[in-house]
């Protein structure tokens, strides 16, 4: 599950370690000045305390519940980085994953001028961001890498090729949005159906949707979202251990 934890109580905290829920993962994207400037003022710190109140629930309890943060590279946040990073080894996060900007998630491919794109000029600063990250000495989290951190550097000069980035955009995912014909079904290139006029399974298997999918194949401004990625597919070698047990 995925939150922003401004929410999150005692009793909350407490309801969503009983529950069995496996993994929560907190939208921070960066330290507070940063997160705060996109998400609002005291979300960074409403954020940071349903982290602690979690990491207490779980000793008393003596639970399993791996938390983690989703942080996205924008161009206003590109020296939080590796210090977001280092604070949340303190915090007990257990995984940490970086995020590309996408302006619109219905349309993963529109890359207008955004003023949280990351400009040319500061690119050195993210390529430094990177090497910091890499080079962290880790006490207890992990660092999720899909897609690799280097691959930013070619989103943001928008230069990515199907040779750095395997898309499943269609295939794998797809997200409901309210519409004025009501709920309608994208894939990340279009909308493939109205569940007020068919059912979730007819959109997926629809004929739009079979055309979406041959588009999103053809597609020339990959997103790097890692929803649409199989890590599998960069090479024979993982597809061959996953899909049939050869190492």
């Amino acid at each position: 599950m995925t939150t922003n934890g401004t929410m999150i109580t005692e009793e909350i905290a407490k309801k969503i370690v009983d529950s069995g829920l496996s993994h929560l993962h907190f939208s921070i994207d960066g330290l507070e000045q940063a997160n705060d400037f996109v998400r609002g003022v005291g979300i960074f710190r409403k954020a940071i305390r349903s982290v602690e109140l979690l990491n207490k629930e779980k000793q008393r309890c003596n639970r399993v519940l791996s938390i983690g943060i989703a942080c996205i590279i924008m161009n206003h946040s590109l020296e939080d980085l590796s210090k977001l990073l280092e604070f949340a080894d303190t915090l007990n996060i257990n995984v940490i994953n970086f995020q590309p900007l996408v302006k619109d998630n219905t349309d993963m491919r529109n890359r207008c001028n955004t003023e949280f794109w990351v400009s040319e000029k500061r690119l050195p600063i993210l390529e430094r961001s990177i090497k910091e990250i890499k080079n962290f000495k880790r006490e207890h989290i992990n660092i999720y890498e899909n897609p690799k951190l280097e691959l930013y550097l070619k989103y943001y000069k928008r230069n990515l090729s199907s040779w750095d980035w395997k898309c499943f955009g269609g295939y794998k995912t797809l997200f409901i949005c309210p519409t004025e014909r009501g709920p309608s079904v994208h894939t990340c290139h279009g909308i493939c159906g109205y569940l007020r006029e068919t059912s979730l399974k007819g959109c997926w298997f629809s004929k739009e949707a079979k055309r979406l999918r041959k588009s999103a194949k053809r597609c020339t401004s990959l997103c790097l979202q890692a929803c649409h990625s199989r890590i599998e597919s960069e090479s024979l070698v993982k597809l061959f251990r996953k899909y049939w047990g050869i190492s």
